[in-house]
């Protein structure tokens, strides 16, 4: 089974003793991570968007490239989002990223990548945001830091979707952000209905595994 785990699960699978309430449920995860009974994937954008707006970088840097690192120790690989202008992480190794079996592989990659990211963005969902940023006034980096985090979504599900993954483990429901997040519940319902792109949460995964 192939999961896409979202930046929010990266922490608690790989780290199930700090999981506090859901440490029995990411414990399964980890556990079925390690025997390869699950493949596990995260987005680039983890690396190369998320974390690069506000205060305490620095912090925000180390954090990343641990979580990064425990996630790649336990043998996820990550997801290319081919994406325009996008920095791909240097991968001299050709370890660190999931594999095309083959140059038609790749083709089909790109073509479903890149309907579903237009369908996304149409909707005003995760990259769209990005383009209102040149509106946004100093003032507003609160706004910018969520049109960036809306973006890593959109392109997470999108690179999800592209290589043709089976599951999304996500906690993110949009509380906050509302509709006009991918992670909505209207918005999870609609790539269900168009693209079959099926969510769980680490409960729900973990039901799976055990």
């Amino acid at each position: 089974m192939r999961v896409t785990f979202d930046t929010n699960t990266l922490d608690p699978v790989t780290q199930p003793e700090l999981a506090g309430a859901m440490r029995d449920e990411c414990t399964a995860i980890h556990e079925s991570l390690k025997s390869k009974r699950l493949q596990g994937f995260f987005c680039e954008t983890v690396v190369t968007v998320e974390g690069g707006v506000g205060s305490h970088r620095s912090e925000v840097e180390e954090e990343r490239v641990a979580r990064v690192k425990r996630a790649l120790d336990l043998g996820m690989r990550i997801l290319n989002v081919p994406r325009n202008g996008c920095v791909r992480i240097d991968d001299s190794s050709g370890e660190l990223y999931a594999m095309d079996a083959d140059e038609g592989a790749l083709a089909a990659r790109l073509e479903r990548f890149e309907s579903i990211a237009a369908a996304i963005e149409a909707r005003g969902l995760g990259y769209a945001h990005m383009l209102k940023v040149a509106r946004f006034s100093p003032s507003d980096m609160k706004k910018v830091a969520r049109a960036v985090a809306e973006w890593a979504d959109g392109d997470s599900l999108a690179a999800h979707h592209g290589y043709a993954n089976d599951l999304f483990c996500t906690e993110d429901r949009a509380v906050k952000a509302g509709r006009d997040s991918v992670m909505h519940p209207a918005q999870r319902g609609w790539l269900k209905r168009a693209y079959g792109v099926e969510f769980v949460s680490i409960a729900e995964l973990a039901a799976a595994v055990r």
